[in-house]
């Protein structure tokens, strides 16, 4: 018997907000990936939240801006791990590569530390309490009138206009094969990926519970698993970008105010993230090439 949208929506948010609850003490306590885990998870259940707004109430979709507080808070403990380590990866070995890496360490330590506690007292407050009681809550989670019994193709034809937006919001950005981004178009590029990831998000929980279209002009556009995996490229060429902006930028901050040796140092690394930001822009167009060959047209 075909699967009705509640049982699908109540079963992908339920399955989340179990990983969502069970990451909370390890974030906190700093174990090894659980902030990054936590983070993705509550941009995961926020994705489904927005994504398949239409068919929940609204009590049940207003919990997205609050995942996205907690995914925010995360994030600062998050981004700043991976800058530190990006950022060592990359000062090479010797005497000069220690000491560009003493003084990334140095930098971004201190921020580490006053971003780890603001995580800790965000985590104790009472915001958070009402949220941790709102997402235990989502597997049961409200749905809109019209929608308790309806089918789940309801469902992947929502999925389908997301991944669809993904790839309009590539275009918008007005990027040339060969060309050097502007500052706006860096901007555009990651909204662009922020689009693909809750597609992506979205697409792969349909396909967990194995939801495809049934009617013949949905299913003619394939699998949502296949969406999934299109648009995971697709945000993962432009992660890299995002990342070598990131660090080609800190870069150059630290270079303004170290001494000659370090700083010339410092300049050759963010030459480098700049020459890995082309080569990730080219993986990009092919990644949303190959996306636009899964995903198909816009009208189902």
């Amino acid at each position: 018997m075909a699967r009705t949208s509640t049982e699908v929506v109540r079963a992908c948010l339920a399955e989340l907000a179990r990983a969502w609850l069970d990451k909370e003490s390890p974030a906190l306590a700093g174990e090894p990936d659980a902030v990054h885990q936590m983070r993705v998870t509550s941009r995961r259940l926020r994705a489904l939240l927005r994504v398949w707004g239409p068919a929940l109430g609204a009590h049940t979709v207003s919990v997205a801006d609050e995942l996205w507080w907690v995914a925010h808070a995360l994030g600062e403990v998050r981004d700043l791990e991976v800058l530190e380590q990006r950022l060592l990866d990359g000062a090479g070995a010797g005497s000069s590569g220690a000491e560009l890496a003493g003084l990334t360490r140095a930098s971004i330590d201190a921020q580490l530390e006053r971003a780890r506690a603001e995580l800790e007292a965000d985590f104790g407050s009472r915001r958070f309490a009402s949220i941790r009681v709102a997402v235990q809550d989502l597997g049961s989670a409200r749905m809109a009138h019209g929608w308790k019994r309806a089918p789940a193709d309801r469902l992947v034809k929502l999925t389908h206009a997301r991944c669809r937006a993904a790839l309009r919001s590539w275009d918008r950005v007005g990027l040339a094969p060969g060309l050097e981004p502007r500052p706006d178009q860096l901007e555009a590029l990651h909204h662009a990926r922020r689009v693909a990831k809750s597609a992506r998000y979205v697409s792969e929980a349909l396909g967990s519970q194995g939801i495809s279209g049934s009617r013949r002009r949905l299913a003619a556009l394939g699998s949502p698993e296949a969406w999934g995996w299109a648009l995971r490229e697709v945000a993962d060429a432009l992660g890299r970008v995002q990342d070598s902006v990131v660090a080609e930028r800190y870069l150059r901050w630290l270079a303004e105010g170290a001494d000659a040796g370090p700083a010339a140092g410092l300049v050759t690394l963010a030459d480098r993230e700049a020459r890995e930001r082309r080569t990730a822009l080219r993986e990009s167009f092919r990644a949303v090439a190959a996306a636009r060959e899964v995903i198909g047209p816009g009208r189902a």
